[in-house]
């Protein structure tokens, strides 16, 4: 379904670019897409992460890790890391991620550097801002395709409910964003509005139990009488036409 997706976009644009969540969910969704995609068009996709957490990049926890993990072994070129180490050799001062060729290479690989000790994720998400400017504008002129996960809670990316009314008006493109509910507190994620301007298709990967979330969130939406409080609780709804977003409908992706 996505694979083709991207497919048809090739017909009416240049390049397109697809915007990828992290989780354990999109696995085996970003396996077969990195294995599905023509080679003819690899060379003019953009890809790029929608939220990571504040941990380095080899972290059991980074959605990088996770991208390049899927990458590995495909037609793909694949992330691979250079560890630098301070004068004693204890402290990881960074980490560089290099793309090598795995027979096509994507036109960009658009990751957020977390590895850089002791920086504010504020400066993260600030840098990654001007990196995905660079990259998705003007040549693709936005994202066309957006692949979400969902949490228990409702939240998708790194924007956690209830949202408060600045998160539904952030100007910039990423924002710094904190959790107590999960391992890794601090994040950085693509804004409300930022998804709600450029997001022309959106997937939503659901396992079983997140259907019955989505299945509540369905019925919030037909008896809620204030659009802002169902924005505010259920962030996705809004993607929609009827909240500001572009996109007609949430295509969902149900997995086993």
């Amino acid at each position: 379904m996505i694979v083709e997706t991207v497919q048809d976009e090739f017909k009416q644009n240049s390049i397109v670019s697809i915007g990828l969540s992290g989780g354990s969910t999109p696995k085996p969704v970003y396996e077969n897409i990195f294995k599905g995609v023509p080679n003819d068009l690899i060379p003019n996709l953009v890809i790029y992460l929608v939220d990571d957490r504040v941990v380095p990049s080899f972290s059991p926890f980074s959605n990088k890790s996770l991208i390049a993990t899927c990458m590995s072994g495909s037609k793909f070129s694949h992330l691979s890391t250079t560890i630098e180490y301070d004068k004693d050799e204890k402290v990881i001062v960074g980490v560089l991620p290099v793309l090598k060729s795995c027979g096509s290479q994507v036109k960009a690989l658009v990751f957020p550097e977390t590895d850089i000790v002791h920086e504010l994720p504020s400066d993260i998400a600030e840098r990654y801002s001007e990196e995905l400017e660079e990259c998705l504008f003007p040549p693709s002129k936005g994202h066309h395709i957006v692949i979400l996960g969902m949490g228990d809670d409702g939240h998708i990316c790194s924007l956690f409910p209830p949202l408060s009314l600045s998160q539904l008006k952030e100007e910039r493109i990423v924002s710094a964003t904190t959790t107590t509910r999960f391992d890794v507190k601090d994040r950085i994620s693509i804004t409300i509005p930022f998804l709600q301007k450029h997001a022309k298709y959106v997937y939503l990967l659901l396992t079983e139990g997140k259907r019955k979330i989505f299945t509540k969130m369905m019925a919030d939406f037909e008896k809620v009488v204030d659009p802002s409080l169902l924005c505010a609780r259920w962030p996705i709804m809004n993607l929609l036409k009827c909240n500001g977003g572009i996109t007609d409908e949430i295509r969902t992706v149900f997995l086993k």
